[in-house]
């Protein structure tokens, strides 16, 4: 979780060489996408985010589904930046 994390979109996965962007998130990566903005807690352990896309890629977002080992407080209980 501490790690640092970079996402990756490749346009097409089954395209040999297909174009790729990468999508760096920084380290503590996972808990990093739970600071944006279009966050939400299905249950403390499951936390969906919808990362926007960079405006060469097109519009809209990635939507991510980060399952967690231990559940995590709600976002309004963690301690100020």
């Amino acid at each position: 979780m501490d790690k640092n994390l970079t996402l990756k979109l490749i346009r097409n996965a089954n395209e040999l060489n297909s174009k790729t962007s990468p999508y760096p998130v920084g380290e503590w990566g996972a808990l990093a996408l739970l600071l944006q903005t279009n966050v939400q807690m299905v249950n403390p352990r499951l936390w969906t985010v919808h990362l926007p896309l960079k405006e060469e890629d097109g519009h809209g977002a990635i939507p991510l589904k980060l399952e967690f080992e231990r559940p995590l407080p709600k976002r309004e209980d963690w301690p100020p930046n």
